[in-house]
């Protein structure tokens, strides 16, 4: 693999890697995988699954619209700054 990054900036590589990763993370946690298993651990309830897919959907969408507001107020750098570490922690 270290063909494929001779020459680059290491930031590129650590870039690919927290990408790979976070895409790995965010299937298990957003997509059907998550739906699936809530629906095992809670034992075949389906307003189980739905309160707690709604409750990440709404959490989604306050995150979005607090961060458009920080994108059209602060700078690029210090929102995507801010973006990382958040990510960093959760």
């Amino acid at each position: 693999m270290s063909c494929c990054f001779e020459g680059e900036n290491p930031n590129v590589r650590k870039s690919y890697w927290y990408t790979l990763l976070g895409g790995c993370a965010r299937g298990v946690w957003s997509f059907s995988v998550l739906s699936g298993y809530l629906y095992v651990l809670s034992n075949g309830s389906n307003w189980s699954v739905g309160l707690a897919e709604g409750i990440q959907g709404g959490a989604q969408a306050f995150v979005a619209i607090f961060g458009g507001v920080l994108a059209d107020s602060w700078r690029r750098d210090r929102v995507l700054g801010l973006a990382g570490i958040v990510g960093l922690i959760a």
